[in-house]
């Protein structure tokens, strides 16, 4: 497995990616067409377009401590070709800010665009300068010339030296940075808050997103950085250092930022393996102690050893430089790329089960059934309306119509029926939707930036009660969600059309907000630890406290979005097919209409219904091709690489 298994991986999930896309399309340019008209369909048809289109093919995020190879990682991955080190790598700090690389079409090409560490004066996020151009320094860079990339990325690097007064206002402990050489009261930072890499690089561009981050218990470092763009990786690449694996702040970092409930997407990689490399020990021997070190931090971790991949990655990008196959392989760089894959692999064949195109499927399939049933009853009355005499073709029409009438009135009362589940479900959202009320919240969030105007005597106090407040909204989050299933499960019992229908996926499960707030809490009640237990001026705290509104902002956003969606999609299963089954009950009428105008239809009368029948088959035999092509829409059949135990293939002499 190689780089170009990647690529080709990565190309399926992109193409898959916009088959989907076309497809929806297609099936909403056909809904539009075919005389049916619902909201709900709308919805749930461009809830799974914007999906898709927003969905990256693979995000990965490198984390770790400074100095243990997350950089030179990344330049091995993407950069090999141009036989030198872009990304900057030096013995000192180098990754100061976070910084994602990627390619987004709707930026500068081939550019990159920094955020000045000044920004954090206003206390606004990273997330809400993105949405700030003008604040931004935008560098445009060649890709075919290796200066023009360092040059330019090289930026990330970038430190100045400020007054202590200006390091605290930006949130900086005086104490633990780094002084000027000729002036003692002038202290060392990042130039940058956060860069962002756009390239047409063929794997970033096919939608490959790697993160790269400074260490994450860093002085400075952006909470928003551990808290959402950790929970939103496929994978996050966990970087050790062979020669020291699972140091005491490597188990910090992993105890306090990464370690949680499912860590199958976690891949530690056990970097600068050619630090054990020995000339003066036989092979097996060398082999024996790498495979020692990675059994003892998987061991340490409490992970399983396929996922503690020992390499390096120097030496890789120096093997790729050279076109050096033996020492590639001894390397042993390839195993990331091959875990990439097959992560990849895993996340594409899930990608038809996610949950809004999910529902798009199934409205197809509703749409379909629906469309069909009715196509036979109409097929069966013009037949019928054919074959009888002109002395019992009226007594015949009559009878159809009526019974038509019957199906009408039918879907009429479910209709009746449905509202007043719908009258109920929306009274329990309210009571989910006033769990955290705006005014309420308000209220601690302006104790949070009071206290952060004086944060001294009220830090504790005002973290205590902001989350205490948000806990006791989560517990009756939990009750009212509960209740909420409860309700839902009854009317997915009840026999609106006859029949009741399974409740499937339409629960609302709030586990995955109860885990982000117990790690954000975690998180910060860490951070508080730290700032009590050594001196941190006003500004640092003032900038913690800030952090924590925001982030506890965005929690409680995500939160009642997730409560608003639930509701939209909640009673879709049932609500959409009666939608659907009467607006074509009312085409049947107007077809009878038609024909009980004479005591025989006329020929041109009869033609011009059966064309009107042929149409409506065209439309159904269209949708389901529609639906076909969508179901099988399968993954690339590629084949996946096991994480074998670490050898070395032949002997070589270190480089």
């Amino acid at each position: 497995m190689n780089l170009s298994s990647l690529q080709c991986q990565l190309n399926d999930f992109e193409q898959h990616r916009i088959a989907l896309v076309n497809k929806l399309l297609s099936f909403k340019h056909w809904y539009e067409n075919s005389g049916l008209h619902s909201s709900s369909a709308n919805y749930i048809i461009d809830n799974a377009i914007d999906n898709l289109r927003s969905l990256h093919s693979y995000t990965a995020v490198a984390v770790g401590e400074f100095s243990r190879g997350k950089t030179e990682i990344l330049n091995a991955l993407l950069f090999s070709r141009y036989q030198c080190r872009i990304l900057p790598v030096r013995p000192e700090r180098t990754t100061l800010c976070p910084t994602e690389i990627g390619f987004d079409p709707s930026l500068p090409n081939n550019s990159i665009q920094l955020l000045p560490m000044s920004t954090r004066k206003g206390g606004s996020s990273v997330s809400a300068y993105k949405k700030i151009p003008n604040h931004w320094v935008n560098i445009r860079f060649d890709t075919n010339n290796p200066a023009s990339l360092q040059d330019a990325l090289g930026r990330i690097a970038e430190k100045q030296y400020v007054t202590e007064d200006q390091a605290r206002e930006l949130g900086f402990n005086c104490s633990l940075l780094n002084r000027h050489p000729e002036n003692i009261n002038h202290v060392e930072v990042p130039s940058w808050r956060y860069a962002h890499i756009n390239m047409d690089h063929p794997l970033l561009v096919m939608g490959l997103r790697l993160i790269d981050t400074p260490g994450l218990n860093a002085q400075g470092s952006e909470p928003e950085l551990t808290l959402a763009t950790l929970a939103d990786a496929d994978s996050l690449l966990f970087t050790l250092a062979a020669d020291a694996p699972a140091s005491l702040s490597d188990r910090t970092i992993w105890r306090d930022y990464i370690n949680q409930e499912d860590n199958s997407q976690i891949l530690v990689i056990l970097n600068k393996i050619d630090s054990l490399w020995d000339d003066l020990i036989s092979a097996p021997s060398e082999e024996a102690c790498i495979n020692s070190v990675r059994t003892e931090t998987a061991l340490a971790l409490g992970l399983p050893l396929q996922q503690v991949v020992p390499v390096s990655a120097k030496k890789a990008l120096l093997a790729k430089a050279r076109g050096d196959s033996s020492l590639l392989e001894k390397s042993n760089f390839e195993q990331i790329e091959a875990t990439l894959t097959s992560q990849l692999i895993e996340k594409h064949k899930l990608l038809i089960k996610h949950p809004a195109i999910e529902d798009a499927i199934i409205l197809m399939r509703q749409t379909r059934d629906q469309l069909h049933t009715r196509l036979l009853d109409q097929a069966e009355m013009l037949q019928s309306a054919q074959n009888q005499s002109e002395s019992h073709h009226s007594d015949g029409l009559i009878t159809v119509k009526e019974s038509i009438k019957e199906m009408h009135r039918n879907v009429h009362q479910a209709s009746l029926i449905y509202r007043s589940h719908e009258r109920s479900l929306k009274d329990q959202f309210e009571k989910l939707a006033q769990v955290f009320d705006q005014r309420q919240l308000e209220r601690i969030f302006n104790y949070l930036h009071d206290a952060a105007a004086d944060p001294d005597p009220i830090l504790r106090p005002a973290m205590k009660a902001a989350f205490k407040q948000i806990q006791r909204g989560l517990q009756t989050l939990a009750i009212e969600a509960d209740n909420a299933n409860h309700l839902l499960k009854e009317i997915y019992e009840s026999p609106i059309d006859g029949s009741s229908m399974p409740l499937t996926s339409r629960k609302l499960d709030i586990t995955v907000q109860k885990n982000d707030f117990s790690r954000l809490k975690h998180r910060y009640e860490k951070h508080l630890q730290s700032i009590e237990d050594s001196p941190h001026e006003r500004a640092v705290v003032r900038y913690f406290l800030l952090s924590l509104s925001h982030e506890l902002r965005r929690f409680i956003t995500d939160t009642n979005n997730l409560l608003i969606e639930w509701h939209a999609q909640a009673l879709t299963p049932i609500s959409y097919p009666n939608e659907c089954q009467k607006q074509l009950l009312q085409k049947e009428l107007l077809i009878l209409s038609r024909l009980g105008n004479e005591q025989k239809p006329s020929d041109q009368q009869m033609l011009a219904i059966r064309a009107e029948l042929t149409l409506s088959e065209d439309r159904l035999f269209t949708l389901n091709q529609l639906l076909d092509t969508i179901e099988s829409l399968e993954p690339t059949k590629s084949v996946t690489s096991k994480v074998v135990p670490f050898h070395f293939a032949r002997r070589r002499s270190s480089v």
